[in-house]
């Protein structure tokens, strides 16, 4: 659980002001099975840089098993 001062925190941040101020490049990637980012809260992040790209990409396809360490 998070504490209320990470919170509060994290709701004093101004992503905005500090995406408009970044002159570099950008790229943002969105996976197509992302069901906690929605695709529109990432393109309007992405119409706010100057310098993006946006790529929305597959779900991997897994190769091998994983171990049951």
């Amino acid at each position: 659980m998070l504490e209320a001062g990470y919170i509060r925190s994290a709701q004093a941040i101004h992503a905005e002001d500090a995406i408009d101020a970044f002159p570099g490049p950008v790229l943002l990637l969105h996976g197509k099975a992302d069901n906690v980012v929605p695709l529109r809260d990432v393109a309007a992040a992405a119409e706010r840089y100057q310098h993006c790209r946006l790529e929305q990409r597959k779900p991997f396809a897994r190769t091998e098993k994983r171990s049951g360490k």
